[in-house]
């Protein structure tokens, strides 16, 4: 799995991809009303995944929407062709709009290398594929070959939509993540929204794709607090097997931890956005730096830089493994690029003269010892005015505290068990850190709605405050039991990080 985040590599799907062409003046306006993605907000030559419903909300059929400037493009898998297109054509009425069937087959490259300017071509569309940066072309770019083997894995490990590994026809989208990378809940009606909306602003799915991961291989069968589980083959990753596998609402907590198995409500491998996967992919390339691996952890670091040109954490790394490494030259032109990022980098400055030094050149490594001086006198002043500003900022939101605590004290005169009111007064304490009062007030809330998940959170909080640990882990989880039997994945998401973040320094 690795190898796919090569930043000089292109790999090729091994499926090809059929064409349905979509023109005329009322192109946009037509598809815009037929499928689940946002049609008026795709920019012209990006693609984006797309479906169409029936109207109780399943899936009819799926594929790659493209936005060719003058017509739009449908790509699918080969045996949808001509369902997408019957479907479509039944629904052409008034509308200027003329519907082809492709002819040519299409192929789906994808790689971080597809994000360097050389590689970006004029008249291919571009977009996201198993979580990388990836274009459609019916010409050949060259590429690396992906096995039947590996092209399963990275469907598995990040549940990307294939007729083949991860999705069947006629089964309610909100239980796909398709859901998440083709569905706009913002955009006008189209057929079978009023379905999947109620669902999705309600509970959300009753079921949906997470991971499950193992420092061990897994046994085929296993079991998250009695309930009995197969899902897919496994997947390893990083040290680590994962089998992808739909979860009910009362297991989808992200780093929830059932003896030796942990749940992930977020895929391990890259990330829809490129910044958040630069994120990940920076801390995975410490860690692995930090065992010794400095050859795969610099790949890693070139493939952040890829990804984020704006990272400015990524540069000084790299050079920093370039220098343990003797590297010099190649690390001070690395720093060289952090002051493009970051024209007042100290450790820019600090590190190309430690590296001058190395190499001799006493003079210059003097120069740029100066110029981290000056650097730090101005992040200091810089400092000094975030601080001040901050405290501007602080001063306006303890008059707004006290302005809602007027208003909720109010309210607790006409009923003293306004949950509310109680909860927004603990809430108001906590911030002010009068804890006592906090921890008073939430009991309250507690004592009132027992279902109050918020309440739950706020709670540990306090105790965490506290310093009662042990306390405030009991409370956590049991906030999680209730937050995930209502369907609240959000409270119950931060309460089981806070979990986590407590174990490690317990």
């Amino acid at each position: 799995m690795e190898k796919f985040l090569n930043p000089k590599s292109i790999f090729k799907s091994l499926t090809s991809f059929a064409e349905v062409k979509v023109s005329g003046p009322d192109a946009c306006d037509f598809l815009q009303r037929q499928l689940t993605s946002d049609v008026d907000k795709l920019e012209t030559g990006k693609f984006q995944l797309s479906s169409r419903l029936d109207r109780a909300g399943r899936i009819h059929s799926f594929f790659y929407l493209s936005n060719l400037g003058d017509s739009y493009s449908l790509f699918m898998e080969n045996d949808l062709q001509q369902t997408v297109f019957d479907e479509l054509n039944k629904f052409l009425i008034m509308e200027d709009v003329e519907l082809t069937l492709g002819t040519e087959a299409h192929l789906m490259y994808f790689g971080l290398a597809l994000l360097k300017e050389e590689n970006k071509k004029e008249k291919q569309a571009f977009g996201n594929f198993v979580n990388l940066p990836a274009v459609i072309s019916k010409a050949e770019i060259t590429s690396e070959l992906v096995t039947e083997e590996e092209m399963r894995s990275l469907h598995l490990i990040t549940a990307w939509p294939s007729l083949e590994y991860t999705i069947d026809l006629n089964t309610l989208i909100n239980d796909c993540r398709l859901n998440e990378l083709a569905v706009s809940y913002q955009k006008g009606c189209f057929l079978g929204q009023e379905t999947i909306a109620k669902i999705e602003t309600r509970r959300g799915a009753a079921k949906y794709p997470c991971w499950v991961s193992s420092s061990l291989e897994f046994e085929n069968d296993f079991e998250l607090e009695g309930d009995k589980y197969t899902g897919s083959q496994s997947v390893k990753y990083h040290h680590k097997f994962y089998k992808l596998i739909s979860l009910p609402r009362k297991h989808r907590i992200n780093g929830k931890e059932y003896n030796e198995l942990t749940v992930y409500t977020i895929s391990p491998f890259a990330g829809l956005d490129h910044l958040v996967f630069a994120e990940n992919l920076y801390h995975d390339a410490i860690t692995i730096f930090h065992q010794g691996s400095s050859r795969v952890a610099l790949e890693m670091i070139e493939s952040v830089i890829i990804l984020n040109p704006y990272f400015a954490d990524a540069y000084e790394v790299k050079g920093a493994i370039l220098g343990q490494q003797d590297k010099f030259q190649e690390a001070i032109d690395v720093m060289d690029n952090l002051l493009e990022v970051d024209a007042d980098s100290v450790m820019a400055h600090t590190n190309k003269s430690l590296y001058l030094m190395k190499l001799g050149k006493i003079e210059e490594a003097e120069e740029e010892k100066s110029l981290a001086t000056v650097a730090s006198f101005k992040k200091f002043g810089d400092e000094a005015k975030f601080k001040k500003e901050l405290e501007a900022k602080k001063q306006q939101e303890l008059a707004d505290l006290e302005r809602r605590e007027g208003m909720f004290h109010q309210v607790l005169e006409i009923d003293p068990e306004d949950d509310i009111a109680n909860f927004g007064l603990a809430d108001i304490f906590f911030k002010r850190e009068d804890f006592d009062n906090a921890l008073e007030k939430v009991e309250v809330v507690l004592k009132i709605k027992p279902k109050y998940s918020q309440a739950y959170l706020l709670k540990g909080k306090i105790l965490e405050a506290f310093k009662e640990y042990r306390p405030a882990i009991d409370i956590y989880l049991k906030g999680i039991e209730v937050a995930s039997a209502q369907g609240e994945l959000m409270p119950a998401n931060e309460m089981q990080a806070r979990v986590n973040s407590i174990k490690n320094i317990l």
